[in-house]
């Protein structure tokens, strides 16, 4: 058995280049008929040999030409290098080499030249004569095989639902010495780095490895030598229900397994790929109306939604004009105010002058005044201002909320906690919810009530609200 070493080639002087070193090389050998198995002889193609060596820098150097095993047992001797020339051991008669094997290495050779293997598990080696190192190997297979291999140029950064289309390029290559004929192509979403080669199906399997929708090509085929660049269906989207984190892109190539190759180790390519849901740009939710809620006696004030408050007393000013005409002014609010009469039961938005002082420029807003008892002499009990619409707006990377009644923005973000939670979904919660909070999930477009303590948690419980969103990305 020979050692195998390597050398670099700034300090290896006899230098010994092959242009495709690391291919599986054909050496024809056709199955032997009686005469030749009964003297354990076997005819190798002597031209296939020597248009290995053609490439072989042989200057310099003496070497063996030696039929090994894959560990380097050298079971015959073809011939030698001395002074760039070749000589061999054996008779060439009509292109092919008689060589008489032992009985125990024929009966191996024979049976794997008989099964016809794409990797028979033998070589062609070049030994140095003096120190009897490998100094150059070329794996053999012994008939025409095709050997394809598969590469994706694809992008690294992603998220769930992503389109990929025109963004995946295919590099197809038959390196062999048989045209490959035409197989499938599957494209693959794996949580694994190892992606064995078979088929997949759209669900994830033990293997964390799915099939992507449309992710099935099929591939004409390819003469050896040849290369073929494809790109896949423009409806091949990633799954939109994936958890943000590290996947793998995977291509498989004759998953079916239907040619026989010289070899399958390229078959399949694995690349990085980094997922994580894309935020969207602003998020817009039409609500059922809100209600207002105002008690002039003890100046309380909350607004309310789908049974929740949405803005409390904190947040406002409030003041009496008159016994039926009150001033309310949000603390976001700058440069307006609201007036309320509720003797004629409209509302005004008002510019121009300070609050709780009469005058200024008004704007009459649609609002529905609700008033319980009250007079222009006595103040009403309570009364309700409702809106036809209430909106919610929120601009994740700014991390600004607004709340919206009508035209009018209410939200005041130190009663308001934003948490996200992956997958992507948003959670809103007001200070005085004690129950319930908000949960916004912007790909499927819902809005729904969970439990307070899911907050920033994932949670299967809830009610949805009806919510029409619009998603700005």
């Amino acid at each position: 058995m020979k050692l195998k070493v390597i050398f670099f080639s700034i300090i290896f002087i006899f230098s010994i280049v092959s242009a495709d070193q690391g291919d599986i090389k054909l050496v024809r050998i056709d199955p032997p008929g009686p005469q030749l198995v009964k003297k354990r002889n076997i005819m190798i193609n002597a031209d296939d040999v020597m248009k290995i060596l053609s490439n072989v820098e042989k200057t310099g150097v003496r070497l063996n030409i030696e039929f090994a095993t894959m560990d380097d047992f050298v079971i015959a001797r073809f011939g030698k290098i001395e002074k760039g020339e070749i000589s061999w051991v054996h008779k060439i008669e009509k292109g092919n080499m008689k060589i008489k094997f032992g009985k125990s290495e024929y009966k191996g050779l024979l049976e794997k030249v008989r099964s016809g293997a794409g990797r028979p598990g033998y070589q062609i080696i070049l030994s140095d004569k003096k120190s009897n190192a490998v100094i150059n190997s070329f794996e053999l297979t012994f008939r025409p095989f095709p050997n394809l291999s598969v590469e994706l140029n694809y992008p690294v950064n992603a998220s769930p639902g992503e389109l990929l289309g025109e963004k995946v390029t295919i590099t197809i290559k038959n390196t062999g010495s048989a045209p490959s004929g035409e197989v499938d192509l599957d494209l693959l979403l794996s949580k694994n780095f190892l992606i064995p080669l078979k088929k997949y199906s759209l669900n994830e399997g033990a293997e964390g490895v799915r099939l992507l929708e449309h992710g099935t090509i099929k591939v004409r085929g390819i003469e050896p030598g040849g290369e073929l660049e494809l790109k896949p269906d423009v409806k091949l989207y990633l799954p939109k229900a994936l958890e943000d984190g590290r996947y793998y892109l995977g291509a498989v190539l004759d998953p079916d397994k239907k040619l026989t190759e010289s070899s399958v180790e390229d078959n399949v390519f694995q690349g990085f790929m980094m997922i994580a849901q894309k935020e969207p740009l602003k998020i817009t939710m039409s609500l059922a109306g809100s209600t207002l809620y105002y008690t002039p006696k003890t100046f309380d004030l909350k607004i309310r939604n789908a049974g929740l408050d949405i803005s409390i007393s904190k947040e406002w000013r409030k003041c009496q004009i008159r016994p039926y005409i009150f001033h309310l002014k949000h603390a976001s609010w700058t440069d307006f105010f609201w007036e309320v009469n509720t003797d004629e039961k409209m509302v005004w938005k008002i510019t121009g002058t300070k609050f709780c002082k009469k005058g200024g420029v008004a704007e009459k807003l649609n609002i529905k005044v609700l008033p319980e008892g009250g007079s222009t002499r006595v103040p009403p009990r309570r009364f309700m201002l409702v809106f036809g619409e209430t909106k919610v707006t929120f601009e994740p990377k700014k991390k600004k909320f607004n709340l919206l009644l009508g035209e009018s923005s209410v939200a005041y973000l130190p009663f308001w906690q934003t948490c996200k939670t992956s997958p992507l979904k948003y959670h809103f919660k007001y200070v005085t919810w004690d129950k319930d909070v908000w949960e916004v999930d912007p790909i499927k477009k819902t809005l729904r009530k969970i439990p307070k303590e899911k907050f920033c948690k994932q949670s299967e419980e809830g009610e949805e609200l009806p919510a029409k969103m619009e998603v700005e990305e």
